[in-house]
């Protein structure tokens, strides 16, 4: 008989697990650090913060954003951004 060698493959969890760690990343957030757990765009950070996406404007790095890129804008390490409200008055 010939010699078998038994391949035994690590769990499915595992090997997954070694290619898809969390990766966090630090921003700023009205001057505040923020950790993001997760690949985010700005809408998605917006939304998820329940920002009222009618009624704000957002400065990334100093430059404003327009709200049609929200949806294209990757948060990225050691972001700075600054969310500021319309607040109506008379």
């Amino acid at each position: 008989m010939g010699n078998t060698t038994e391949r035994v493959l690590p769990p499915f969890a595992l090997f997954l697990g070694s290619f898809a760690k969390k990766e966090e990343k630090k921003v700023r957030v009205n001057g505040v650090i923020t950790t993001l757990t997760q690949h985010q765009s700005l809408i998605d950070y917006l939304r998820q913060q329940n920002y009222d996406l009618t009624k704000i404007a957002v400065e990334r790095n100093g430059e404003i954003v327009p709200k049609d890129l929200y949806q294209s804008t990757i948060l990225g390490e050691n972001d700075q951004l600054e969310i500021v409200h319309f607040v109506g008055g008379g």
